[in-house]
């Protein structure tokens, strides 16, 4: 092999070697569990019952959930995530139990890649809904709806200097409303705070 042909693939290699090494660690996997609390009224009227009014409501549950981030330098990152969470809703007619699924995507903040870092989030998603009571639609299915979702949370971070192990703890807002069309009785937007602890893993 000639002494040209040996420097361009050693030049080759080095531009190649040169972006793969800068990616180092940009991945990241996480896996969380924690609670959900609601914070919204089902309904904005009330009705009366048993001589007082009272509204529907969700009461908390638990939630569980992974993602998975693209950090594109130490401070700025790409997230994607779902999560479970759930929950029942307390009426006088019944405690109907729910599930919720979370999809969504975010754009993350954080002060540092290692350490006890902060960091904060923002972002846009999916919650499908989906009541397993006994309660029926007109056509005699068990109504489900899917809502467009905002998302927005912040927490901490602690991922020991070089290492691939991190943990974290966070609380997030859910804000979406209902599809009338299914649920006539819930015209109020909804806000879940979601209560997270997890592990994450670099690669």
């Amino acid at each position: 092999m000639r002494l040209d042909q040996v420097s361009i693939g050693v030049t080759l290699a080095a531009l190649i070697a040169t972006p793969l090494a800068a990616q180092d660690h940009r991945f990241q996997v996480y896996g969380h569990a924690g609670a959900v609390t609601p914070l919204a009224n089902l309904q904005q009227t009330s009705y009366p019952s048993g001589g007082s009014q009272v509204f529907r409501h969700f009461s908390g549950g638990v939630q569980f959930g992974a993602g998975v981030f693209l950090w594109l330098d130490d401070n700025l990152g790409l997230r994607g995530e779902g999560t479970y969470a759930g929950a029942k809703v307390s009426s006088p007619e019944s405690n109907a139990s729910w599930s919720k699924i979370f999809l969504g995507g975010d754009i993350v903040l954080r002060s540092a890649a290692y350490g006890l870092a902060p960091f904060g989030y923002f972002g846009f998603g999916i919650a499908r809904l989906d009541e397993s009571g006994s309660r029926t639609d007109a056509i005699g299915v068990i109504p489900t709806a899917t809502r467009p979702a905002g998302r927005f949370g912040g927490g901490l971070n602690f991922t020991p200097e070089g290492g691939v192990l991190g943990f974290f703890a966070e609380a997030s807002l859910l804000v979406y409303d209902f599809n009338q069309t299914r649920f006539p009785f819930y015209d109020k937007v909804q806000t879940d705070v979601a209560w997270k602890g997890g592990i994450s893993f670099r690669f």
